[in-house]
């Protein structure tokens, strides 16, 4: 048998394909939609005890996506400045070789960041939440 012809019995994060297929995440629960994502739930034990820390790395994610939106709504330079620091920390929580990068995806889904303000839309004092 060859190498490329292999058929993995777990989900590699950043393989081809994508694992939200195989799992869905409630808030920091997996579930296997696929016996691939059983069988990797099962084999990594998401599910267990030892991964109890992925709440913490949701939470993370939450705080850093609340910051960001009330930063949004404060007309300052240094907060629009933090704001993009936010941003840009949440979406790199959902690149393929972040840890648990298929539970941010989710929560990114079910909790979308708002756009960015333009530069025009603030000079015409346009409101983030309302555009």
């Amino acid at each position: 048998m060859r190498l490329e012809d292999e058929v993995p019995s777990i989900l590699k994060p950043d393989a081809i394909g994508d694992p939200s297929d195989h799992i869905k995440f409630l808030e920091d629960v997996p579930d296997g939609l696929t016996e691939l994502g059983r069988k990797t739930i099962q084999v990594l034990g998401l599910n267990s005890p030892k991964h109890s820390h992925l709440r913490k790395i949701l939470n993370e994610i939450r705080a850093e996506r609340n910051e960001l939106i009330k930063l949004m709504t404060i007309d300052h330079p240094m907060a629009r400045e933090i704001a993009q620091t936010r941003r840009k920390s949440v979406q790199e929580a959902i690149l393929p070789n972040k840890p648990y990068s298929a539970m941010a995806v989710a929560f990114l889904k079910a909790n979308p960041l708002p756009e960015p303000i333009t530069e025009t839309a603030r000079s015409a004092g346009g409101d983030p939440f309302n555009s």
